[in-house]
């Protein structure tokens, strides 16, 4: 079966309260979420619950013409528009934009926090084995993991997530408004408006060591 069930996302092992890292006991989810006030117990967290490598690669993570609108009538907030792209399995994808262009919204729709209103997501049968949560997600989703830390810290959970990514070959999807970030990534989808307005890719990106804002 194909895309996200989001009937079960409360049984998926996420869940959203505003801080920190989020999830619930169930095993059937390949999905990891970072929400917003990351901290420095997060790195530790990380640290402390190793990510055993994939045996499996993913297909692509397809993103097809997905709107998302909030309110009813002339109070209608339009917040996603026709928004079509791809991420492809085991890359570090970062969706940047400024505040209220609809990056945390298009991450919440991968992660079936909130459903879109029409459109699909696909992504591979292996995404909904029965597996550990913690020990063997597939992918990554991270809205603004950096937003509550200082520089030092924003470097050293950004440098973790790098080598999660390189070492377990788990596909990190950042969402950010900091520009500098997106010379770490393999693919940099920039949301302005609801809409995607640039999908750049690089195959040798600079390491997260090596960044500087």
């Amino acid at each position: 079966r194909h895309g996200v069930d989001y009937s079960r996302a409360g049984d998926a092992g996420l869940s959203r309260k505003g801080t920190s890292v989020h999830h619930r006991p169930p095993e059937e989810s390949h999905y990891f979420l970072l929400c917003p006030g990351a901290n420095i117990h997060l790195i530790d967290f990380l640290k402390q619950h190793p990510f055993e490598s994939a045996k499996e690669k993913n297909m692509p993570i397809v993103i097809d013409s997905v709107n998302k609108s909030y309110g009813e009538g002339e109070g209608t907030a339009h917040v996603l528009k026709d928004v079509s792209c791809t991420i492809e399995d085991s890359e570090i994808c970062v969706i940047i934009g400024a505040s209220g262009s609809g990056k945390s919204t298009l991450l919440n729709c991968l992660g079936g926090l909130d459903p879109p209103d029409s459109g699909t997501i696909k992504a591979a049968a292996t995404m909904r084995r029965r597996t550990r949560l913690v020990k063997r997600p597939r992918v990554l989703l991270c809205d603004e993991p950096t937003g509550a830390l200082d520089y030092t810290t924003s470097k050293e959970m950004l440098e973790l997530l790098e080598r999660v990514n390189r070492e377990h070959g788990v596909t990190v999807v950042i969402v950010s408004h900091n520009e500098a970030i997106t010379a770490m990534a393999h693919r940099t989808i920039t949301i302005r408006d609801g809409r995607i307005r640039g999908v750049s890719v690089q195959d040798a990106p600079e390491a997260a060591s090596a960044l500087t804002w």
